[in-house]
Order: C-alpha cells, then structure tokens, then sequence
C-alpha cells in the first residue's frame, strides 16, 4: 500500500542495511531536577521499597508515588512491579544513577536535536529547539504553551546534568 506500517518504520534500516535503529526517546519525566536529585539519594540508601513508603518518606501521595516510579522506570534507574506495588534500585549508589540520568538524556530527542543544531554550527535558542524537536510529538495532541513546557524541561536536565551550557538565551554543549 502506500502507508508504511510501523513496523517497518521503526525497522526498515535493520532489514536494509543490518543496522539496529536507534529510536530516540520523547518521554518527558514530570519530576523536577531537585526532586529527582533527593528521590536517587533515597533510592540508593533504600533499593527496594513499596509506592505507599516511598510516598511516605516523601510527602506525597501513592498516586503520586506511582508517577514518580513511572519516571524513574522510564529513565533506567529502577525496576518497577506496579502489580505489587513495590520497585527495586537498578543504581547501587548516586554515581551510578547520575550515568543513568546522563544516558537517558542523550538519547533523548530534545537533546539529540539541540546536539545537531549546535554542531552544525548554530547556538540555538529555546524557540528554535522547539522548531526542531516539533514534529516529533506530532503523535500526541499537545498545544505549543505545552510543548514548550517539555522541551524547557529536558533542556534543564540538560543543563543540571552537565550535557548543555546557557548563554544568555543561546545553548552550547558543554
């Protein structure tokens, strides 16, 4: 037909060339740098907890405990058994988790994104990251105030974590 499937989208260039695509995250954590910095710590000291005493030890509720798991499954710092409500640290201390956060960024969209712009010989601004990283949330119904929101959140992660430099409005790798 004239639609590709998915399928082979995602596969096309393993079954062209034998190369294993490399599929860029778009996930967008909802924990904030400072949260997730105090969440690593308990996390090592603690590596295996139940939702309801992580949301104990962090004021939270066990709704919110579950997003926070969520992300910290989505990023490679723990493995989650949402069924039991209970997860387990994949990161035995803080460097380890530090790593995790850092691969994750780097394959992150935004990131990726930002990373060509600026070594294509551009010090790009936040509106022009967000030109570039726009198509890819085309497959989520979301308004640019939002998108906006998501990419300035990854760009901090970007920059708390070392990957990215601020100057003035520009952005640099660090």
């Amino acid at each position: 037909g004239s639609h590709l499937s998915l399928y082979w989208d995602i596969f096309r260039d393993y079954v062209l060339n034998g190369q294993i695509p490399k599929l860029p995250n778009t996930y967008i954590p909802t924990l904030s740098v400072r949260k997730i910095r105090s969440v690593v710590r308990l996390i090592t000291q603690s590596p295996t907890m139940t939702y309801i005493s992580l949301a104990n030890h962090l004021g939270i509720s066990v709704a919110t405990a579950d997003n926070t798991v969520r992300d910290l499954s989505n990023i490679g710092l723990v493995d989650s058994q949402r069924i039991l409500g209970s997860f387990e640290s994949l990161c035995p201390n803080p460097q380890s988790a530090t790593e995790k956060i850092i691969d994750f960024l780097r394959s992150h969209t935004v990131y990726i994104h930002t990373k060509d712009l600026i070594e294509t010989g551009g010090t790009p601004t936040l509106s022009t990251i967000e030109l570039s990283t726009r198509d890819e949330y085309s497959f989520v119904s979301i308004d640019k105030r939002t998108l906006r929101t998501y990419i300035r959140k990854i760009i901090v992660y970007c920059l708390e974590f070392g990957l990215l430099a601020r100057r003035g409005h520009l952005f640099e790798l660090s």
